[in-house]
């Protein structure tokens, strides 16, 4: 469902862009149509995410190489979902009248909505091919949105920089992960909980209750650098932290000893 709203969001914009909205006294509605969609979808799935069900997706791209992009709908993804789908309902309902008689209103509700549908896609992103993906989506259409006044030089210059900012940020991340990937054994599953080993770093998962529902969720992992900070498992900002290591026989360390243990090997 994850992968078919984002669909839904690019056909969309493109469809605007057809009809010439500019012209059309309903197209503000009608473009409120398919982030409200996603919006209400989204608060529909907070009732099975307090029971501790979280919604998952792989959508296979190239078979013959095992490549995927794999969805994952938590908690911090519902709520980024609904700020962006909500503000960019409100976004695409104030574009028609302020680009009233505009005739390039149509390729502006394009660009939003394909924009939309990489911020959607990068934020419910569970794997490293979908993170680079549609990471790389926000940075063509960021740089289709920042010089839709193509004419002007000033909306030009500024969608150079953003496009080689944003683009070459997302080759570096792409170079990253890919480095991280032999330690986790595969390049998917970023939420995974198993421990790995990274060229003398540990990666240990912090975890949080989550309220009245009792469920644990997977929030991150810390590198060995910031954890190493105290062998007591503290931070530098003085707090302790909740996350554990082993001792080897069963038991559990506080982080710091197991980073300091990990070191002296």
């Amino acid at each position: 469902m994850l992968f078919s709203f984002l669909l839904i969001l690019f056909v969309s914009g493109f469809v605007l862009w057809l009809i010439r909205p500019h012209n059309k006294t309903y197209a503000g509605w009608l473009s409120l149509l398919p982030p409200a969609a996603v919006a209400g979808w989204l608060l529909a799935r907070l009732g099975p995410l307090a029971e501790g069900i979280v919604y998952t997706e792989r959508v296979t791209w190239i078979p013959s190489l095992g490549v995927e992009l794999a969805f994952r709908l938590d908690g911090l993804a519902i709520l980024f979902g609904l700020i962006i789908s909500v503000i960019g309902a409100g976004i695409a309902f104030y574009t028609h009248y302020y680009l009233d008689d505009d005739p390039e209103q149509g390729r502006f509700y394009a660009f939003l909505f394909a924009f939309m549908a990489s911020m959607l896609g990068l934020v419910w992103a569970d794997n490293v091919i979908a993170i680079f993906v549609f990471w790389e989506g926000t940075s063509i259409t960021s740089y289709l949105l920042i010089g839709f006044k193509h004419k002007d030089e000033k909306s030009r210059k500024g969608a150079n920089t953003a496009l080689v900012v944003t683009g070459f940020g997302g080759l570096f991340m792409l170079a990253g992960l890919l480095l991280l990937a032999p330690g986790r054994g595969d390049v998917h599953n970023q939420r995974n909980p198993q421990h790995a080993r990274l060229d003398g770093d540990i990666r240990l998962p912090l975890r949080a209750r989550t309220g009245d529902a009792g469920c644990v969720h997977q929030i991150g992992a810390v590198p060995l650098p910031l954890l190493a900070a105290g062998r007591d498992g503290r931070a530098h900002a003085g707090q302790r932290l909740p996350a554990f290591g082993h001792d080897g026989k069963g038991g559990r360390l506080p982080v710091g000893a197991a980073a300091s243990r990990l070191q002296r090997k």
